[in-house]
């Protein structure tokens, strides 16, 4: 079982959502966004109080999952996991909230595509209890069942 250590990268809608109801489950949460004044924003809100926002992602430390949650822009989102991958070791899930893009295509770039799966968060993510996961041909089971693990945990229905 993980220890659940959660990065959201992306402070928008999505991530917000996400992380407030990750907060809600006491789930050690960080959450990264290029533009800092999303991070201001939100660091005196209530329902992210146990959020720990980050100025640089080299920030956290011994993650078990990472959650993408940046515009549905593909080269965004593979700019990001080529980026990411080499910054988090196994046993790091690395986690693409798209609902527009094939997860192979998002992974293209990087060398090991193995850790990479698709969980599409319905929105409101803090409110609708469903996520759709979708691992690649390349996603590693161990991976995929610690995803289907946590999710659980945290009381969301999945759709696989």
């Amino acid at each position: 079982m993980m220890k659940e250590k959660v990065l959201i990268l992306g402070g928008g809608f999505m991530g917000i959502a996400l992380a407030k109801y990750l907060n809600r489950y006491n789930i050690k949460t960080f959450l990264f966004d290029t533009d800092p004044t999303v991070i201001s924003r939100h660091k005196k809100n209530k329902e992210l109080n146990s959020v720990k926002f980050l100025n640089d992602i080299e920030d956290a430390f011994n993650i078990d999952i990472i959650i993408e949650t940046v515009p549905e822009r593909l080269y965004m989102k593979q700019d990001l996991f080529a980026k990411i991958e080499s910054m988090f070791d196994a046993p790091t899930v690395f986690c693409t909230n798209t609902s527009s893009f094939l997860i192979s295509e998002i992974g293209s770039r990087m060398r090991n595509k193995s850790r990479l799966i698709g969980t599409h968060f319905f929105s409101p993510a803090d409110i609708t209890p469903l996520v759709e996961v979708i691992p690649s041909s390349y996603t590693f089971p161990v991976y995929l069942e610690n995803i289907l693990l946590f999710l659980k945990k945290i009381e969301k229905n999945q759709y696989y």
